[in-house]
């Protein structure tokens, strides 16, 4: 089954925007909220770690936001990061 590949930096500026916008907490104040790891979710919005399904779904809830609207951009144009997911081939290196 081939692997797929998720470019972080666009979702690390989608929390924090979404952060921003929805709330009035700090990372880790929102971290610990959601009940994140505080290391874990700043990691996230600097687009340096993988998030878990259940993490993903804390973190939307915790802005009372869907999955979708978690993962749009704020004009909803092929910025996106769905847009930047892509089909690793067995043999290709990965980053």
């Amino acid at each position: 089954m081939p692997k797929l590949e998720l470019r972080y930096p666009e979702l690390g500026r989608r929390l924090r925007e979404l952060r921003k916008e929805k709330t009035d907490m700090s990372q880790d104040r929102f971290a610990l909220y959601i009940g994140v790891d505080r290391t874990q979710y700043c990691n996230a919005e600097q687009g340096k770690c993988n998030l878990t399904y259940e993490q993903l779904i804390k973190i939307a809830n915790g802005f009372g936001v869907t999955l979708s609207v978690l993962f749009e951009t704020v004009n909803d144009t092929v910025n996106s990061p769905f847009y930047e997911i892509r089909k690793i081939e067995p043999n290709e290196k990965q980053h």
